[in-house]
């Protein structure tokens, strides 16, 4: 096992032009940050042909053109912690990926993608909890292609501003938490709990 971690004091800046943590075929790579912006001109892969586990906390970010869990966790904790993704995100493509938005933590994406988008060996689940976590996506696909789950408890919050799409492998579970979203489709197979 690998335990990496990297502290700013706020107004740090690490860049790179890709991330890929858990990238190596065995290996288990956990990377934490703390306080400290994070940006990346590419691709930031989190879990491959090893598994991958990145924390933001302590009022971190990552700014990110596309991001993808794959066997592996990405955990967005506490009030100041951010991730942005200016397209997609794909949580669980071809392994198990977690992305857990806890303790007043944000995600921001463009299009959502939980359990893959091409690999049916995905599987992909999301967790927003706790009052001032919210993740804020224009278009979420769940379970379309593998499966798929997102649930929203504690005060959570899911803002989809065009659609939500629930496919065949796809359960959504509203357990004391909020879905603000134009439009809902649940397709056949697709479970929706509230």
């Amino acid at each position: 096992n690998t335990n990496l971690v990297l502290t700013g004091n706020g107004s740090a800046v690490f860049s790179s032009e890709y991330g890929y943590i858990g990238e190596a075929l065995g290996a288990e790579v956990n990377l934490t940050v703390n306080n400290l912006q994070w940006t990346s001109t590419g691709l930031v892969t989190i879990g491959a042909r090893g598994t991958g586990t990145v924390t933001l906390q302590s009022g971190s970010s990552l700014a990110v053109p596309d991001l993808t869990v794959g066997e592996g966790a990405l955990n967005v904790s506490g009030v100041g912690s951010s991730c942005t993704s200016s397209d997609t995100l794909t949580v669980g493509f071809d392994g198990s990926g977690f992305l857990n938005i806890t303790g007043g933590g944000v995600l921001t994406d463009v299009a959502a993608f939980i359990g893959g988008t091409s690999v049916p060996s995905g599987i992909g689940t999301v967790t927003v909890s706790g009052a001032g976590s919210v993740w804020t996506t224009q278009k979420l696909t769940i379970g379309d292609v593998a499966s798929g789950t997102v649930n929203i408890t504690k005060s959570g919050v899911l803002n989809a501003s065009e659609a939500t799409t629930i496919g065949s492998q796809g359960v959504l579970n509203l357990d004391g938490g909020t879905l603000n979203t134009q439009s809902l489709v649940v397709n056949f197979g697709g479970e929706f709990h509230w």
